[in-house]
Parts: structure tokens; sequence; C-alpha cells
């Protein structure tokens, strides 16, 4: 939700109330609308001696002409006041969504408040509660889950996010830039910035004429500088700077862990501070570094600034990214332009068509005859415009990728030079590849190696060989391709939504993937000679990897599959317990002597060949014993049991059970439940 607390025209990312909770507001302009937190009640409400309200009993106290401590109909304020109800969760008021007390049925809201910590989790807190009265008499008052009270809300702030209330005018020179990349936190659109600094637009197009990735990487620093020089929000340096070139006594003293103050790299750090404070809307003004929304004064004194290496790096990391998303917006209009107009659009039935084959064909001829920079052109073009759009369009990327991995090979391209992702390929050896804690891109080689992506959204490209990958914490993909070998993917816990995926290339269908079960996990085989392991499929949902994808275009969720298609027994004696206690379990279970158990959804368990022991549990579960001396037990639901040739057991269990018996079943024994009525 974005909106403008403050006041200062810049809507910014914040906590809000759902639609059954309602703002107290007071439309102060009188254009029928509450505009912004002024018009609330809270820490940027004004009070009548210019000095801003300590939370919103303290500003609402002000209301109350008589001192009885409650705000009704006796106090000249009370029908100006408001109830806001967001009904459609836009950030701004419609008068369909504004009442009057009166109409809301309050009678009035007491000043009085208790001071309190009610965490509502995502950075939401009340601070305080306190009581309003109906017109029936009953009262909101504080309770336990603050159900009916009024309250005073301490909001998430997110500063990133935001958008600008007014709009500045484009200029000739803004307008005729092919450069409208999106600013953040307080720092403007670049053609609106360009618009007020006529400076970074001439920066901005030296840099969309160089030639090569070289020059238009050596100017991005100055060009990040320019840009963020045009917001209103002045780096706490510079506000201190400032003030102090007024005349007042105020300064800011750094402390940055590691870095020697007066040193290039110190010098370096300042700068990129300065950069990620507008860009993230905020200055780390406290004294251990801590987020401040509000610009120091004449009266702000001499204030200590630590920072932590952990701080250093992550501010770091945060320039490096702001970086990254800036050259990668402005270089497929650029350097790689060329490359874009390879992709040929064709009308289809379905609606339009890539045909990337002549892109493919450049893609090669480039690396055949300039390998590093035909190299660095293809992973910056999968990185710039991303992974996933390019499946959706149509382009097997991976696969391309892996068919010049060779090539990739002998370029020498070090991590460094790549921008969304990492870069790392392995070679024909035995390698370990370990990625870092952003969004990697593993490449390996032709041997038995082990790949690891650490944190951020990865992706794992095996190759030929039997390879274990481990995307680690984030949203992975695994890329498998025929004759790829014997994989395991051992994914990393994960609470919550996540949306890990495998990526099957050119040649297999979901139709071909055949499902085994082996202890705790799931074997994947997609070819006579490729399988994958994918390790605790059974032991937990958060060990799955959620989604299967294909180079038809098509995505399935991978348990969806398992469970259309069912987990396939081996040739020898196997043992199947529960492997979705909620869900449907589906198993085939060959030859041998095996032993199958279900869970509490309507499973289908199919003995075949061998003397197998079928246990349904609940549900209403079908039970097929197929050939040999079967035991099948149904449980609980309404099961039907299947005996199959053989002299088998048959116990429904509770429930109208079905027992199915045909010509040469051979001499069956059928042990029903006792049932009361």
């Amino acid at each position: 939700m974005l909106f403008d607390h403050d006041g200062d025209g810049v809507k910014t990312g914040t906590g809000w109330l759902l639609p059954d909770d309602a703002w107290l507001a007071r439309d102060l302009n009188g254009n029928g609308s509450i505009d912004t937190g002024k018009e609330l009640f809270g820490v940027d409400t004004t009070l009548r001696n210019g000095t801003k309200a300590t939370n919103g009993f303290h500003a609402l106290a002000e209301l109350d002409d008589n001192n009885d401590g409650r705000i009704d109909a006796l106090d000249s304020a009370f029908n100006q006041l408001r109830v806001w109800r967001d009904l459609n969760q836009d950030g701004i008021s419609q008068a369909n969504e504004l009442l009057t007390l009166d109409q809301a049925g309050l009678v009035a809201i007491e000043t009085a408040a208790k001071a309190g910590q009610t965490n509502l989790g995502n950075g939401n807190i009340i601070s305080a509660t306190g009581r309003f009265i109906r017109k029936d008499g009953t009262s909101g008052n504080a309770s336990v889950d603050n159900t009916g009270a009024a309250a005073n809300l301490d909001l998430a702030v997110n500063s990133f996010h935001r958008k600008f209330t007014d709009a500045i005018p484009l200029t000739d020179q803004a307008k005729n830039l092919n450069a409208n990349l999106k600013g953040a936190g307080m720092v403007r659109d670049l053609k609106e910035a360009i618009s007020l600094s006529p400076a970074l637009g001439n920066l901005v197009s030296r840099y969309m004429s160089a030639s090569s990735r070289e020059e238009q990487q050596a100017k991005l620093d100055e060009l990040m500088t320019a840009w963020t020089n045009t917001s209103t929000l002045k780096s706490l340096k510079q506000q201190a700077d400032d003030l102090k070139a007024q005349g007042h006594d105020v300064e800011v003293a750094y402390h940055f862990d590691g870095l020697v103050k007066g040193s290039a790299e110190y010098d370096l750090f300042l700068t990129r501070l300065a950069v990620v404070e507008r860009f993230m809307g905020f200055t780390y003004a406290g004294p251990n570094g801590g987020a401040t929304f509000t610009a120091l004064t004449s009266q702000s004194g001499h204030r200590s600034v630590t920072l932590t290496r952990e701080q250093i790096a992550n501010i770091n990391l945060a320039y490096a990214r702001f970086k990254t998303d800036i050259y990668e917006s402005l270089v497929l209009g650029t350097t790689l332009s060329s490359y874009v107009n390879e992709i040929k659009a064709k009308a289809a039935e379905t609606g339009v068509k890539y045909d990337f084959s002549t892109l493919e064909n450049k893609f090669t001829a480039e690396i055949t005859t300039n390998p590093r920079k035909g190299a660095l052109d293809l992973i910056e073009f999968i990185s710039a415009i991303g992974q996933i759009k390019l499946e959706k369009m149509g382009w097997n990327w991976a696969s391309f990728v892996t068919k010049h991995q060779e090539s990739l090979l002998l370029v020498g391209i070090n991590a460094n030079e790549f921008s969304s992702f990492t870069f790392y390929i392995g070679h024909s050896d035995n390698d370990t590849l370990n990625g870092g804690g952003i969004a990697d891109l593993i490449l390996s080689g032709t041997g038995n190696d082990s790949l690891s992506g650490g944190g951020g959204n990865d992706t794992l490209i095996g190759g030929i060989g039997n390879d274990i990958l481990d995307g680690g914490s984030g949203d992975d993909t695994y890329v498998l391709n025929l004759g790829d070998g014997v994989d395991k993917i051992s994914d990393a816990y994960t609470q919550g939504p996540s949306a890990d995926r495998i990526q099957f290339g050119t040649g297999i269908t979901a139709d071909a993937l055949r499902f085994t079960r082996v202890n705790s996990d799931l074997v994947v085989k997609y070819s006579d000679t490729d399988t994958v392991t994918l390790t605790n499929w059974f032991s937990d949902d958060g060990y799955k990897v959620e989604q299967a994808t294909f180079a038809d275009g098509s995505s399935h969720r991978l348990a969806s599959l398992v469970g259309s298609t069912g987990i396939t027994g081996t040739d020898g004696a196997d043992s199947f317990g529960s492997g979705a206690l909620t869900s449907k379990n589906y198993y085939r279970l060959g030859t041998g002597n095996d032993v199958a158990t279900g869970g509490k959804s309507a499973d289908l368990l199919y003995g075949e060949s061998g003397n197998d022991t079928l246990n349904g549990v609940d549900g209403e579960d079908l039970l097929d014993g197929g050939a040999d001396n079967d035991s099948l037990s149904g449980g609980g639901g309404n099961d039907t049991l299947i005996g199959g040739i053989g002299n088998d057991i048959l116990d429904g269990g509770s429930g109208d059970d079905t027992y199915v018996l045909n010509l040469g079943d051979g001499v069956d024994k059928i042990s029903d439940a006792y049932t009361q009525g």
C-alpha cells in the first residue's frame, strides 16, 4: 500500500488496515478526501503550537474543548471527524468510504490510552489502546486481540516503494532519450530527473552512445550519483555539511568498521552510502546506523553514526544491485539491441509465437568469432530479459547455454562482470561449485559434480555426469536434459510458500516421467538412462520441489504429476509408508512381496504381482492386490477391495465396502468389520 503519511508529496510503502477496520480522520482542507497522514491522527498530526503529536491519542486530545477526557457532540470538532474504511484497499478515500461518527454509530471516543506493545506482524505494532462509546451504550475496549478498541498503530514503512503525487513536466531532452527507468525511494523516474537536471541528461546521452560494455560500466557510478543528486532528500552527510555552512553547530561523525577515515576505500563508501540513502528513501542516521526518516535540523548538534562490517557489506550489496538494475535496464536498448532485434514474432492461433532461431545463430556466430564478447553478451542478455520471461516466450535458453558450454569454459569470465546473477562454470573434471548469497547461474562440466547455490534464486545446470544439486534457500531452478545421467537434488527445507522447479529440456514430456520411492526419497525417471532423486520428498512438504516445466512451455505441480502417474515399485520387496497423510497416495508396486500404506484420503494401491500387503487407512480407497496371495485392509471409509488372482484376505474395515470377485480369483477370505446399525 502507498500513502503519503507526512504530507511531503511522496506516497511510500506502508502497513495498512483491512476493510473491516477504520481510520479516524479529519478533512482539514475540506476537499472531501483524506489526502495525507496529516489528516489522520498520529505522529504526523500538527498541533496548534506547531509541534507534532506523540501519538494518535495525543493528537485527538487537543480537540477536547471541555477537557472531559472524551470527544463527543459537546466538542466543536466532533462533526468534522470521519471514520474511513478503505473498502477497496487502494489507499485513496472515496465518498462511500467516509462516515461521520454519528453515521458510524459512535457517540464518543475517549482520549485516555493505555500504552502497550502488541505485535500485529510484518512490522506493524499497536502501541496504545483506548475506548470508544456506541449509540447503544456499549463500548469498544482494549482486549487481548484488540477487537473493537480504539488503537494507536505504529505502521511498518517501506520507503523504497513510492509514488510522487506530483508530476514533473518533461523537457524535450528527456522526451528524446530512450531511457525511461523507474526511480526508487526519494529518487524520481529518470526522465523526470533529467527534466530537473540537463547535466544528468547529458550524462545519460553519453552513456547510451557508448559502444562497449566496458565504456558503459565506467560511466555508471557518475550517472548514479548525478541521478540521486536530483532528489530532494539529501544524504545525511550533505545535510550536516549544509547546516554547518549556514553557521549551525551540526556535525556527523562516521565510524565505519574496517575502513580508515581519509582512505580511498572510506571515501568510496561515503559516495555509495549517499546514493543508497536516496534510493532507499531514508538516511542511516541512528547511532547504530538505523533508518531515519526525519531530516537534520539546526538543533541536531553533533551526531555519531557507527556502521558494522555487516552493515557496510549490505550497503555495498544494495549499491551493486542498484547498479545492476540500471545497467540491465539500459543495455537492451544499447549494446545488446542488435540481439533483441533478432527475436522474430509471428502470428499464431494461440496468439504471438516467437522464433529464436536467428537469435541463436547470431550468438553462435559471435561466440565462434569473439568467444569472450559472445559469452558475456549471451549471459547478460539472459539476465536482462529474465530467465522465466524467456521461457514463457518459448526459448529454452538453458539448453542453448549448455550447448555452448565448452566455449564458455575457455573465455575466463569473472563473476563480477555479471549483473543480476553470478555465473560459475565447471570443467570436465569432478567440480565443486558454490554460489553466494545472491542469484547464481551455475553450469558444471561433464564430470560428477557438486553444485550448491546458497542463498538467492539460483539456476543449477548439472550437465552430463552423476551430479548433486543443492539450490539452498530461495526459489531455485534445476535444469535437466536427456543424457545428464543419475543426478540428485537436495533442496533446502522451506517453511511457507516456495517456487522451486525442475526445468526439463527438449525431448522430455510430462507423460514420460515415472516415479519410484526409495525410503523418503522420490526418484524421477525421465529416460531409460536418466534419473533424478529428490531427497526427503516424503519426509515433509518443505523439502518438495514445487514445479516441473517442459520445453513445450507447459508447467505442472510436481506433486500433482506424482499423484496422477503413481509411484512405481521395484522388482524387489518394497515398503511404502504413507507419503501423503491428507492427499491421495497412488502406488503401483510391481513384482516382489510389497507393503504399501495409504493416508486419510482416497488412495489407489495396486499390488500387481507378489504376496502384497495393502493398507488403505482412512478415506475411500481402491486396493487391488493383483496376482498372488495378498492381504488387503481398507480401514475407515467406503473402500473397494479387489483381491485378484490368488488366495487373498480382504478386510474392508469400517464403512460401506465393496469386494470385487472374478472367476479364477482362487480361495479368498472376507473379514468384514462388525457394524452396529
